[in-house]
C-alpha cells in the first residue's frame, strides 16, 4: 500500500540524518581547531527578544497528512485511491499532483464540516452510496444465477432512490438560497427605481465635478 510506503520512506530518511549528524558531532571534536571564544555580553544589557508570532500565523491549521488523505480515501473513494497507489511508481510527478488535489479538496470537506455539517453529511452519504452502487453493479455482471441478479439489482435499486433523494435535498436547498439571492436583487432594483432621479442627478454632480450637498 502506498501509505506503508510512504512511511518506510519517512523512517529512512529519519535515520539517516541520525547517521549524518552522528558523524559531524565526531569529525567536530576530533578537530585541531579551537573552539569559538564564547560571546560575552555584561549583565546591564539584555539581549533583544524575537517579535512574537502573528496571531493569524499561530491559528493557521496545519495541512492534511498523506496518512489522513490516504484513510479519507480508502473509505469513501477507493477508485481514486487506486489511482494514487497505480502512479507512484508509474508517473511519479502525475502522483504528486493528484496527490495535492486531493489533499485541497479534503481540506475543502474539513473547512465545510466546521461551517456546514449537515451538507458535509450529505456529501459523505453520497459518496458511501455511489461506493456502494459500484460494488454491488461488480457483483451483479458477476452473479451466475437470476435469483442472485435479481437480489443485487433490488439493493442497487434502493441506493439509487437514496442518493437521489440526497440529491434532490441539495437541489431544493440552491434553489431557496437563488431565491433568496433574487429577492434581495428584486428588492434593490425597486429601490433605484424608486429613487431613479435622485441617482441621476448626484452622478450628474459627480461628472460636472459639483459638490453635493446630500454626501456625508
Amino acid at each position: 500500500m502506498a501509505r506503508k510506503q510512504i512511511k518506510w520512506l519517512i523512517a529512512t530518511g529519519l535515520i539517516l540524518t541520525g547517521l549524518a549528524g552522528t558523524f559531524v558531532t565526531c569529525t567536530a571534536s576530533g578537530s585541531d581547531k579551537p573552539a569559538a571564544p564564547k560571546e560575552i555580553v555584561p549583565e546591564h544589557i539584555e539581549r533583544p527578544q524575537p517579535p512574537d508570532a502573528p496571531q493569524f500565523a499561530q491559528e493557521r491549521p496545519e495541512p492534511p497528512s498523506d496518512e489522513q488523505i490516504f484513510d479519507f480515501l480508502e473509505k469513501f473513494d477507493p477508485s481514486r485511491l487506486q489511482k494514487l497507489i497505480h502512479l507512484e511508481d508509474a508517473d511519479p510527478e502525475a502522483f504528486h499532483k493528484v496527490l495535492e488535489e486531493t489533499r485541497r479538496e479534503f481540506g475543502r470537506l474539513m473547512e465545510l464540516k466546521k461551517r456546514d455539517p449537515e451538507r458535509f453529511e450529505q456529501i459523505i452519504n453520497e459518496r458511501r452510496l455511489e461506493q456502494e452502487t459500484g460494488k454491488l453493479s461488480q457483483h451483479y455482471r458477476a452473479a451466475k444465477s437470476s435469483e442472485e441478479k435479481e437480489k443485487i439489482k433490488k439493493e442497487i435499486s434502493e441506493r439509487l432512490e437514496k442518493l437521489f433523494d440526497l440529491r434532490e435535498l441539495q437541489r431544493a436547498a440552491d434553489i431557496k438560497r437563488m431565491e433568496e439571492e433574487l429577492a434581495k436583487l428584486k428588492e434593490k432594483a425597486k429601490t433605484r427605481k424608486d429613487n431613479r432621479a435622485k441617482i441621476i442627478e448626484r452622478h450628474q454632480k459627480d461628472l460636472l465635478g459639483e459638490e453635493d450637498d446630500m454626501k456625508w
